[in-house]
């Protein structure tokens, strides 16, 4: 059971679990207005708000990839030209708001490994071996 919940955060979980109960119960009160002759199109709508609680961690998981290619694009571009202040100053913006969330990053190969990149691309020697050497997620 460990396994199926590896690597998600607590508040997931619980919206996962959240959403399995909520489709549980539009799941009965459809079987029921339908044994009662009673009209189910009204409950029909209300079937998003279990696929958006049990989805909501993947949507996340998107958006958080979508941080880590921006920094991969300018961890090129301060390598290229370490002179490009805008690239550098755009990219300790990025790395600060990717190294928000310590939970989500340290639970991602790729994310410390980006991370790293960017931290060797600033000449920041001693953050990015550190980051070498942390201990990965099996």
């Amino acid at each position: 059971m460990s396994t199926f919940f590896s690597g998600m955060l607590p508040f997931e979980i619980v919206l996962l679990m959240m959403g399995v109960v909520a489709f549980a119960a539009l799941i009965f009160l459809l079987i029921w207005n339908s044994i009662k002759k009673q009209k189910i199109i009204s409950l029909l709508p209300f079937f998003l708000i279990p696929v958006l609680l049990v989805g909501y961690p993947s949507v996340q998981s998107v958006q958080f990839n979508n941080d880590g290619l921006t920094i991969q694009k300018y961890t090129q571009a301060v390598m290229q030209d370490p002179t490009d202040t805008a690239a550098t100053r755009v990219l300790n913006e990025k790395l600060e708001a990717y190294k928000s969330n310590p939970s989500r990053v340290m639970h991602n190969a790729g994310a410390l490994t980006t991370i790293a990149n960017a931290q060797l691309a600033l000449g920041n020697l001693d953050s990015a071996a550190m980051l070498a050497m942390s201990e990965r997620p099996a």
